[in-house]
């Protein structure tokens, strides 16, 4: 399916998170669309899992607005937000016995009536998502025995299997080397063409740069400014949210990639 336009599915208005009397983000104000992908970077402790949270109907925003196609997302039931948003933590483990096609096919419980039966159908849903991320073959294999790479396919598959136009992925590849980063957002972006919308968040502003449609940096809990990587690399915003030196390089065949650099002691 090819995207003619972008369309709003997700919306935050001056939305914040107090827990334990601790303001952790304040004044979201962010609007994602459907056939984009987005991408959330920022230091540690700058507030990104705490905005999942928030954006995924875990935690209750304690000001502001948190809309989903246009309606308040604390007024939806935990299975109507799991219907249109898929979202995997950043400490999400496959450290259990089951096999891979198992744990995509839990992708697929909000659709199960109360006896955990399901329409007919669900096994051609759950054999394309394997397919999509290229884990048919694993379908049989206890995940406890797949790589890291491998896992992060497996939670995708179980993201498609569910059909949520909205999948967000908190840090997907913080424990993957070069190689399994660059296939996990190329997959990403194959994915776009369903007319998903995909939020990721992470440190890495090459890959950022490199494969989302906008970049939103987040220090200190707020927002600092967000948009199209184009707008976003500006040297002066990079070593303030960052304290590093940034540089826009080009290789042999003319793409461009970020170089950084630490700054000096002060």
């Amino acid at each position: 399916m090819e995207i003619e336009s972008f369309v709003s599915v997700l919306k935050t208005k001056d939305a914040a998170v107090v827990r334990d009397g601790v303001t952790i983000i304040s004044g979201v104000n962010l609007i994602f669309d459907l056939g984009k992908l987005y991408f959330v970077a920022g230091p540690n402790g700058a507030g990104k899992s705490t905005l999942f949270r928030m954006l995924a109907g875990l935690w209750k925003q304690s000001a502001g607005e948190v809309h989903l196609r246009g309606e308040s997302i604390i007024s939806r039931s935990r299975r109507n937000i799991a219907k249109n948003i898929s979202y995997v933590p950043q400490s999400y483990a496959l450290d259990y016995e089951f096999t891979v096609e198992e744990i995509v096919a839990m992708g697929r419980y909000v659709y199960t009536d109360i006896f955990g039966r399901e329409r007919i159908g669900a096994g051609t849903e759950i054999e394309d998502a394997m397919q999509k991320v290229d884990v048919l073959g694993l379908r049989e294999r206890q995940t406890t025995t797949l790589s890291g790479g491998e896992k992060q396919r497996v939670l995708l598959a179980r993201c498609l299997a569910g059909n949520a136009e909205i999948i967000m992925l908190d840090e997907p590849t913080a424990n993957l080397d070069v190689a399994h980063c660059l296939g996990v957002f190329e997959l990403l972006r194959s994915l776009l063409a369903l007319g998903k919308c995909i939020i990721v968040s992470g440190h890495d502003l090459g890959m950022a740069y490199r494969y989302a449609d906008e970049i939103v940096l987040m220090n200190r809990g707020r927002v600092v400014k967000s948009g199209p990587p184009s707008e976003m690399m500006d040297r002066e915003l990079v070593r303030e949210v960052f304290g590093v030196d940034s540089e826009l390089l080009a290789n042999d065949r003319g793409e461009k990639f970020l170089a950084f650099t630490r700054l000096p002691p002060s």
